[in-house]
């Protein structure tokens, strides 16, 4: 074929259109190149104007990049159909299908586009792997230097981050600024466990140089996972290696003598050398630098003593529990086979309470339940979970064939690949791999890796291609492309709404994200829906109608946002329907029982009409709560329940003391406390502490009169 273009000199951009066409019409090989520079620049794609800098940056760079391949793909008729006929390919298909169908019928559909081009996404990087793999032999290792050259990324970022807390180890939250390029700690211990097979592929298949490059960077990695303390994924890293280790062992006494392999003593010195210096090394930059608020060893304690033991290690054990057990009843109460509608979790999660958690305030939205699992499985209903399942299995099941492989270098990869996808599983029951990009291309790598091994195509006899594939994964890129600009670009101007909102412009805040809601886009990353700012701003602006058909909406789009729900009442409270408010207040508390806004809304609606039900819901709230109306309603409900019992006291000294703990605010806020810490009667507790007082404190009553008074008005011991 003749090429036109001949001329030399041309300009820069003249050049590079002639790049692209020569790529478009005869360089297909320039795929993998497109491939494994799309997923080694993973790491770096970071946009400062997303609410989460990472996460739809990174999943709109990679559908560029595969939007570039369908492109030249498709015009080549380079990919073969053989995948798609596969138990795997099937798998991927049926799990694409079910998480686009689970959107019938759901709240609001848009909201779970997102996650059906996170699972178009991994199936087409799983397939592409595939294609990309069986065309030449010699592309493994180019994808094991370029997952490795993630690896180096990520471990250089987060050894950065760690010496500059170095100093401030001892401190409670430190650690969480080891964010690496993941923005979170757990994230990024993560990431590098699933990096490792590839930097064992490395080791495996590289040259000297990768061998001892793959084993520095393999150890920082392991270093990272030991010091963000992610337990998840020590117990991912420990059984995969218990896994590994023992399957070689077996292999070793059962079928080859120790003298059998001449170089294995060598490699198990080396490996042993390794395992002490990186084991010294956490030790002295590590270990004997925290202290006792951030004890490495408590991490692990904590996963047995959880029950009894109340700490920050063991709160997050009993908080996802309680996640799980909910999230299992919102399975039950739903629909199993199509489950509540893909990205719906975060809306429906709060109908099943959140009393006990640190969402019954509002100030935190559960966005995952910390469990892969549970979270396809209630998202996309049983179907859906049976093919993720499958695509994991079916990964697990290409990994152990090819350990049974004649093969020394392909039993080695077998190894290192089914303990890659084991922790990956283990993470998944912990976490949320599933909902990142980065780890979505690791998986990818990881599954296709042995199925393109032991199932590539004869070079004889190979597959037909079809055009008409990539064709039609070209346009669902472009799609997915057009719906993540459109996200992204409202998410900018999101930020800019919250910014106006922060600085108490009130109007900027309602125009603002009047332009960023769109039909795609009416949530939050924090499932908070964008007419709920709004409507905060025009209720503030003195606007009350405006603001309620602004929560009026926004609990079209989450009917469970509990300060949606608080907010509406507030409205209709100030234009005095009453019963309506109380309907919606007690909406709130059904959901979150000590929610302290609506709670103080009642205290509202009841103080005129009766005081007791209003303490009742006054003593709802949680002690000390930072606002000026908890405390203007501290001093009037406990105020007047004092004043109620200083009538009925007898004792001179009794009175005078209660009318003076009735004068000071921090007294009363810490009887709230007491009150609510060990479940006694309001009266009790004041009585109690008055008498303590003039007891033991002040010495005005002696040990007898104490006693007297006590059995007078059944206080109990001291």
């Amino acid at each position: 074929m003749s090429w036109p273009y001949k001329k030399k000199n041309r300009s820069l951009s003249s050049q590079l259109i002639i790049f692209i066409k020569i790529s478009l019409y005869k360089q297909a090989s320039a795929i993998p190149w497109i491939f494994l520079v799309g997923i080694t620049c993973l790491p770096f794609i970071h946009v400062s104007w997303q609410i989460d800098p990472v996460l739809m940056p990174r999943l709109a760079w990679l559908n560029f990049c595969l939007l570039l391949i369908w492109a030249i793909g498709t015009w080549n008729n380079h990919f073969t159909f053989n995948f798609w006929k596969k138990p795997l390919g099937i798998a991927l298909g049926a799990y694409v299908l079910t998480t686009g169908v689970s959107l019938i019928g759901a709240i609001h559909p848009a909201e779970g586009l997102t996650e059906v081009i996170r699972c178009l996404s991994l199936a087409q990087v799983v397939w592409l792997a595939y294609e990309v793999l069986t065309k030449e032999e010699n592309r493994l290792i180019w994808l094991f230097r370029a997952v490795s050259a993630m690896a180096l990324a990520m471990v250089v970022s987060g050894l950065m981050d760690y010496l500059d807390i170095f100093s401030q180890l001892a401190g409670r939250k430190s650690l969480y600024q080891i964010e690496g390029t993941l923005a979170n700690k757990n994230l990024l211990a993560s990431a590098l466990f699933l990096c490792l097979p590839c930097l064992g592929g490395l080791w495996v298949l590289g040259k000297k140089v990768e061998k001892i490059a793959a084993i520095i960077v393999g150890s920082g990695a392991i270093f990272l996972i030991i010091v963000t303390q992610t337990r998840a994924v020590w117990l991912a890293l420990l059984i995969s290696a218990f896994v590994v280790g023992g399957y070689m062992m077996w292999r070793l006494l059962r079928h080859q003598p120790w003298r059998g392999d001449k170089r294995f003593g060598l490699k198990a010195v080396a490996a042993l050398i390794v395992i002490i210096l990186l084991g010294i090394a956490t030790n002295e930059l590590y270990i004997k630098q925290l202290g006792d608020q951030n004890a490495f060893f408590a991490r692990i304690t904590s996963l047995f003593e959880y029950q009894s033991v109340k700490n920050e290690h063991t709160e997050t054990i009993r908080e996802r529990l309680t996640i799980w057990h909910r999230t299992a009843h919102m399975i039950h109460e739903n629909n199993l086979l199509t489950g509540v509608g893909a990205g719906h979790w975060r809306l429906y999660f709060p109908a099943q309470g959140l009393e006990g958690l640190r969402a019954d305030q509002g100030e935190v939205n559960f966005q995952r339940p910390h469990n892969d699992y549970l979270w396809v499985l209630s998202e996309t209903g049983i179907l859906g979970l049976m093919a993720y399942l499958a695509v994991l299995f079916l990964g697990l099941r290409e990994a152990f064939f090819l350990i049974r492989e004649l093969d020394k270098k392909k039993k080695q990869l077998g190894l290192l690949i089914l303990a890659g996808l084991l922790g990956f599983m283990i993470i998944s029951f912990f976490d949320f791999p599933k909902e990142r990009p980065l780890h979505l291309v690791l998986l990818a790598v990881l599954i296709a890796i042995p199925t393109a091994i032991r199932l590539s195509p004869s070079p004889t006899s190979p597959a037909p291609s079809k055009r008409f594939l990539p064709l039609t994964f070209f346009l669902l890129t472009l799609l997915s492309l057009w719906v993540l600009a459109i996200r992204m670009h409202a998410e900018s101007l999101t930020i800019k709404g919250l910014i106006a909102r922060s600085n108490g412009a009130h109007q900027a805040t309602i125009d603002q994200l009047e332009s960023a809601k769109t039909p795609l886009y009416q949530l939050d990353p924090m499932a908070t829906p964008l007419a709920w700012y709004q409507g905060e701003a025009a209720y503030l602006d003195r606007q009350v109608t405006l603001a309620e058909n602004f929560f009026i909406e926004a609990l079209a789009v989450h009917p469970w946002h509990i300060h949606a729900l608080n907010n509406l009442g507030a409205c209709q409270f100030v234009q005095g329907r009453i019963d309506s408010a109380k309907s919606l207040f007690q909406r709130a508390l059904s959901i979150s029982p000590h929610f302290a806004e609506s709670n103080l809304n009642m205290v509202g609606v009841y103080s005129r009409i009766n005081l007791d039900t209003a303490l009742t819901y006054f003593l709802n709230c949680p002690p000390s709560h930072p606002t000026e109306r908890y405390h203007l309603a501290l001093q009037k409900m406990m105020g007047n329940l004092i004043l109620q019992l200083e009538r009925q006291v007898d004792e001179p000294e009794m009175r005078r003391m209660l009318l003076e703990i009735r004068a000071k605010p921090d007294w009363l806020a810490k009887i709230h406390g007491d009150i609510t810490e060990f479940g006694e009667p309001p009266y009790v507790r004041i009585l109690k502490d008055a008498l303590y007082q003039l007891e033991m404190t002040d010495r005005v009553y002696d040990l007898a009169k104490a006693d007297s008074i006590r059995e007078k008005y059944g206080l109990g011991g001291k």
